[in-house]
Formats: structure tokens, C-alpha cells, sequence
């Protein structure tokens, strides 16, 4: 018998420890697509938050790649959808 194993602490950190690794991808991705905003032609706008979703999936699973890609898909379209566009955030 392990210490940590009549840990309940220990339980709820590994259990939920993916989820959000999930939600850090979408950060990164997030923060990646904003740098490269300049450089990347303005039709371009979800290769980073595929990645994210697929590395989600890869370290955590089906629903972690659920999770980034429920989250990727309104940041997306908030930051550079037609949204962006209206709001004058687009630089060209």
C-alpha cells in the first residue's frame, strides 16, 4: 500500500489534472494564433486551435478533446471570426 493512495486529494488532482491540461492548450493556442496574427493569411485561423484539440485528445482522452474543442470553437470565432472583423480587430 502506496502513501498517497487513502489520499483523496491525490485522487481528485490526478482525476481532473487533464482537463486542464485541455484548457492550457486552448490558452497556448489562443496566445500562438495572436502573435502570429500578422504573419498568417486571415483565412487561416483554426490551424493552432487543431493542434490544441489534438494534443488534448492525445494527453488526456476523448473528453479532454471534447473540452478543447468546445472551448476552441467560441474563442475562435471571438477573437478571429466575423466578430473580430465587426469589432475592427482585424488588421486588414
Amino acid at each position: 500500500m502506496s502513501d498517497t493512495e487513502g489520499s483523496p486529494g491525490v485522487l481528485e488532482f490526478s482525476r481532473f489534472w487533464p482537463y486542464g491540461i485541455a484548457v492550457l492548450c486552448v490558452a497556448v493556442a489562443v496566445a500562438v494564433r495572436l502573435a502570429l496574427d500578422p504573419v498568417v493569411a486571415p483565412g487561416h485561423f483554426l490551424f493552432a486551435f487543431t493542434l490544441a484539440i489534438m494534443a488534448a485528445a492525445r494527453i488526456g482522452g476523448f473528453g479532454q478533446g471534447l473540452l478543447a474543442s468546445a472551448l476552441s470553437v467560441p474563442l475562435a470565432w471571438y477573437f478571429f471570426g466575423s466578430i473580430a472583423e465587426s469589432m475592427g480587430r482585424r488588421g486588414s
